[in-house]
């Protein structure tokens, strides 16, 4: 009996801790153009890589003509991307595009140094809040 005791309490604690992890899943990017697309979402209005030394990330990838959720763990929970602009002047989230040809073609530190995203659309949380947490990419 003392170990399906111990077996609960432990899947209990690990449930617990693991439990309380929300994702944000609102933001949804539609790329509405014909070309393939990767998505960067920045606090800042300058594009910049983090932790990580590419933009090909299959999460971030959207293929033309389709639409795709993006998660967001962290502070704030299932209202983290809320908390990622933090205490910016316009409270806005920088979208940055980028075409599927140029982050094959070019080094990611050339991207950034020569402004080679195909767009940035700077939106507030407020309007991310009236369009149901969804963004257009249209190529012309």
């Amino acid at each position: 009996m003392k170990p399906k005791i111990v077996l609960f309490t432990s899947l209990g604690a690990l449930l617990s801790l693991f439990g309380c992890d929300y994702v944000d899943d609102r933001l949804t990017i539609r790329n509405d153009s014909s070309l393939n697309i990767y998505v960067a979402v920045m606090s800042d209005t300058v594009l910049s890589l983090g932790e990580n030394d590419t933009f090909m990330f299959e999460d971030k990838f959207v293929p033309r003509f389709s639409k795709k959720k993006l998660l967001l763990m962290g502070k704030g929970g299932n209202r983290a991307w809320e908390y990622l602009p933090g205490d910016t002047l316009r409270n806005e989230l920088h979208v940055f595009i980028l075409l599927e040809e140029t982050v094959r073609m070019y080094k990611p530190n050339e991207i950034i140094d020569k402004n080679l995203f195909a767009k940035r659309i700077d939106v507030s949380i407020n309007d991310l809040n009236d369009s149901n947490w969804q963004i257009s990419f249209e190529n012309k």
